[in-house]
């Protein structure tokens, strides 16, 4: 009877011990759960100025051509109301 209870009481130790180990690997998963949440935060976070950095880049450079292309509307509405002004006519084309 005392073989019985001595390999009852292994088993016992083994489960235990088993059960420690599958809390610890639970920890572990969890743990590195939020480590990868964070790291995708951060990336998105990151993607995030990216993409404010660029918006901001494209309106400077959209805001330099449409000044661009109203100097340029400047200068050819002035042209054409030299050429009539010169021609005699009074009214640009």
């Amino acid at each position: 009877m005392a073989a019985g209870l001595s390999s009852l009481e292994a088993v016992r130790r083994k489960i235990r011990s088993l059960q420690e180990q599958a809390d610890g690997a639970e920890e572990r998963a969890g743990r590195l759960q939020r480590e990868l949440d964070e790291e995708r935060a951060l990336r998105e976070q990151r993607l995030g100025l990216g993409k404010r950095a660029f918006a901001t880049e494209l309106l400077r450079s959209i805001q330099k051509g449409e000044g661009a292309v109203a100097q340029r509307l400047s200068a050819s509405f002035a042209l054409k109301a030299l050429r009539n002004s010169v021609s005699g006519t009074s009214r640009p084309r």
